[in-house]
């Protein structure tokens, strides 16, 4: 059945749980007469005309906190098998070429800065775990101060110091009409040569293609996404065939326990709006 179609038939309803896949335009909000509030199945809420929901009366909410652990491990999990070159190991293991390749020598962790672009609570819970590790971590987020930065052990830099003193670049940016396309071609030409970039936020941030041609020509050291502009990617991407590359398709949210509590979190601010209270987590 086309989405229309579905957004048709469900005119009726008072309240919408959303997914990241479905999109809430002004035409398909205005189909939706009864509707008190919609709740996304997620944190970001950029598939939401936010001002058609405002001028409706919509109340639109988000569940901010239910994967904080699950997408700092994952984003972590990117940068080191990136920075100790696992895949290649692999590969290169199963074609019969054991030992050391020179050509890509390896730095220790703690020698590394880690750049975070975002510093809200996945940021934040990365930034504690790479400095477990050893690394020196630098951030960039215009709505964090210098003190707040300073308590979480973390120095606040500008976009283009963050880029230019990143071994490693982890976006944690909402997408925005100010951050679309924000990391493109000359973004990352300005990052250091052998630099990895880590995208667990949104895939609009990056102008892929760019990534790609970056990491072909070996001035980036690798790329680990989780997000892309299109999901999935279509077949033939340049990406795909991109050295020191990790994709995984949107996963990064995923655990047992984060799809319980995202679930949960979900019904209950429905149940809370319609029952006459306040959300705890409006947009």
């Amino acid at each position: 059945m086309p989405d229309l179609e579905v957004m048709t038939s469900a005119g009726n309803v008072d309240g919408v749980l959303l997914g990241s896949r479905f999109r809430l335009d002004r035409e398909r909000l205005g189909g939706l007469s009864s509707c008190r509030v919609v709740v996304r199945y997620g944190v970001g809420v950029d598939n939401v005309d936010l001002e058609a929901a405002r001028e409706g009366g919509i109340v639109v909410c988000a569940v901010p906190d239910y994967c904080v652990e699950e997408v700092s491990d994952h984003a972590l999990a990117l940068l080191l098998s990136l920075q100790r070159r696992l895949l290649d190991y692999d590969t290169r293991l199963r074609a019969g070429s054991p030992g050391i390749d020179r050509q890509h020598p390896l730095r220790r962790l703690d020698t590394l800065s880690l750049g975070i672009a975002g510093l809200g609570r996945i940021g934040r819970a990365l930034a504690r775990k790479a400095r477990a590790l050893g690394m020196t971590v630098i951030a960039y987020d215009p709505f964090v101060d210098d003190s707040g930065m300073s308590a979480l052990g973390v120095v606040k830099v500008d976009l283009d110091r963050l880029l230019a003193e990143s071994d490693a670049l982890s976006l944690h940016l909402p997408l925005q009409e100010s951050t679309r396309g924000l990391f493109g071609a000359a973004q990352l030409a300005a990052m250091p040569e052998g630099a990895i970039l880590i995208n667990v936020g949104r895939g609009g941030l990056v102008d892929e293609n760019a990534l790609a041609e970056s990491l072909a020509s070996g001035h980036l050291g690798g790329a680990g996404l989780d997000v892309t502009t299109l999901e999935p990617l279509p077949a033939g991407h340049p990406l795909f065939s991109a050295p020191n590359t990790i994709l995984t398709p949107h996963v990064a949210w995923y655990s047992i326990e984060a799809e319980r509590e995202l679930q949960t979190k979900a019904a209950e601010e429905v149940a809370r709006v319609l029952g006459g209270g306040t959300a705890l987590n409006p947009v």
